[in-house]
């Protein structure tokens, strides 16, 4: 499949009409962006850090999961208290004050970045990096934080907006209970932002798998159908507690550790929010959403400059739905129906998985019957 390949198949509403515009804005794509050089990247970041002038405490991020909408309140509460907005607002570096640091409110006297080599390899479709921020104040206070960089770039400066948005929905995430990788903080700026989270070099994202042997002779390899069936829970979890979607639940956003533990990363794109769903319709295109941009993620394959997807499908005869009913949707719909039945929501839950059912079958037959998948 080329690189040029982009998944934006609208999405059709189960047995409603066009006047339900909220679901039809759930269309997933599946493009690449291309990224700069990974040096130029670090310059740049590198760049940054020579502009910061003090570290300060996160403590203006509020999270309270009893509102409808806790990242947006908690955005407009940020930007109200930090006014960040200003063309003249100088580089800061905001940390998790979960952390503790000693460096928090203090000014800086000098701030660098040792790049680390990341274990496997692998190339990151988010740009990210890896390695040791290391700050030093004027009262002496030395920190050195390994760190995961997440670039934010924008001309039209939305990049501290995307840039906040992740680091709240991340918040909020692992405050309603779903394990994701920890925070460290974010630095903001004019035309770049970063968001930080903490290095651990025990993960392993799914898109650094070679999977290409996986199917159709999905049974002789007990440990990959393992992961899946993870996958399947904690997005039927992700699916039932609220009102959320991750919104990019593509393969290199899904990663397990060193004892096959699977959770999701990267929610930048994520809605958030423990009220409960606004009908059916919308509780069926968050879910929608998810799985159809994974489906994707399986059945394009990778791209070296682009990431793409991880290819479980492409190329193979037999039958992809079946198999990924297996794979994932089969243990993914029973554990909707747990959670329904402690809800009492089974009836409404059903139909919606019905639903669900009959529109992915037609989204991976598409994919099957794709130019770039005839051999």
């Amino acid at each position: 499949m080329s690189k040029e390949f982009t998944h934006n198949i609208g999405l059709s509403t189960p047995n409603h009409s066009d006047k339900f515009g909220e679901a039809q804005s759930f269309q997933p794509s599946f493009e690449g962006v291309e990224q700069k050089p990974l040096v130029e990247r670090i310059d740049d970041f590198k760049r940054t850090l020579l502009d910061l002038h003090d570290v300060r405490s996160d403590q203006n991020v509020v999270i309270n999961l009893d509102l409808p909408d806790p990242t947006d309140y908690s955005i407009r509460f940020f930007r109200q208290e930090e006014v960040v907005d200003s063309p003249h607002t100088p580089h800061r570096l905001y940390l998790n004050k979960a952390i503790g640091s000693d460096a928090i409110n203090q000014t800086l006297k000098s701030s660098d970045f040792i790049p680390r080599k990341y274990r496997s390899g692998k190339f990151s479709a988010h740009g990210v990096f890896f390695g040791d921020l290391r700050i030093e104040t004027n009262n002496g206070v030395v920190e050195e934080i390994p760190v995961a960089v997440k670039p934010h770039e924008d001309d039209a400066g939305e990049a501290n907006d995307s840039c906040l948005l992740e680091y709240v929905n991340t918040l909020a995430v692992a405050e309603m209970g779903v394990y994701t990788l920890q925070p460290v903080g974010i630095i903001n700026g004019r035309k770049r932002a970063y968001s930080l989270t903490l290095l651990d070099e025990d993960i392993t994202t799914l898109d650094s798998i070679d999977w290409r042997n996986f199917y159709p002779d999905i049974d002789k390899d007990p440990g990959m159908i393992d992961i899946w069936s993870q996958v399947a829970r904690q997005a039927a979890m992700l699916h039932s507690i609220g009102n959320i979607m991750h919104g990019d639940l593509a393969a290199r956003n899904i990663a397990t550790t060193v004892d096959d533990t699977a959770f999701f990363i990267d929610w930048e794109m994520a809605n958030i929010s423990k009220q409960k769903t606004h009908g059916s319709l919308t509780s069926w295109a968050f879910a929608h959403s998810d799985i159809d941009r994974l489906i994707a993620s399986m059945c394009v394959l990778p791209d070296p400059k682009y990431g793409g997807g991880i290819g479980i499908f492409t190329g193979k005869e037999g039958d992809w739905w079946g198999a990924f009913k297996r794979i994932f949707f089969d243990e993914y719909a029973s554990y909707r129906l747990a959670f329904a039945e402690t809800n009492k929501t089974e009836a409404e839950t059903q139909k919606e998985l019905g639903h669900l059912a009959t529109s992915l079958e037609q989204t991976m037959e598409l994919f099957q019957l794709a130019p770039s998948n005839q051999t």
